[in-house]
């Protein structure tokens, strides 16, 4: 980052993160937060483990972001692709030792697949499914579930259910 050459290009990312990111009620990255802290044993909540939740919350926020990004031609695409790019950089950053990050990984992928593929006027229950419902529920929990430790079929199964039907209520 101390590079002449990428001077511009770092101040273009900040002015990105905190145009898209900062604002709002941050009920996602809140979620991944409570979720972990709910679903962890308290013998394993340590200070490292509680970042380690704070920046998958915060990733969670970038995707949001990253969907909700105003405006139109290569300086929207420019600033969307910045987005997506800083939510794999910080979990590779602070995750990458963990367990877990192969599934975080996965889990980020598929929310953001599920969402973009769920955008079309003709269908407005894969709309809310695919953009409300799996990035705003379903991603923060599953995420938790992870970084606890939980991560069997049938629970997940289960969480995935309930997160989805949550996030269609929510959006009607």
């Amino acid at each position: 980052m101390g590079h002449p050459e990428t001077g511009d290009a770092i101040a273009w990312l900040k002015e990105v993160l905190e145009y898209n990111a900062i604002g709002g009620k941050y009920h996602r990255g809140l979620t991944v937060l409570v979720a972990f802290w709910e679903l962890m044993e308290p013998r394993k909540q340590d200070a490292d483990s509680l970042q380690w939740a704070l920046t998958v919350g915060w990733c969670a926020e970038l995707l949001q972001a990253f969907f909700l990004k105003p405006g139109m031609g290569l300086d929207a695409t420019y600033d969307a692709i910045l987005l997506e790019a800083c939510i794999y950089c910080l979990l590779k950053l602070y995750c990458r030792e963990q367990p877990y990050y192969l599934n975080l990984i996965e889990l980020f992928l598929q929310s953001s697949d599920q969402t973009e593929i769920g955008f079309t006027e003709k269908r407005y229950k894969s709309i809310v499914k695919y953009k409300m419902e799996f990035y705003s529920f379903h991603l923060p929990i599953a995420a938790a579930m992870y970084m606890a430790g939980i991560d069997g079929e049938k629970e997940y199964a289960n969480a995935k259910k309930i997160m989805l039907e949550m996030g269609e209520f929510f959006q009607i």
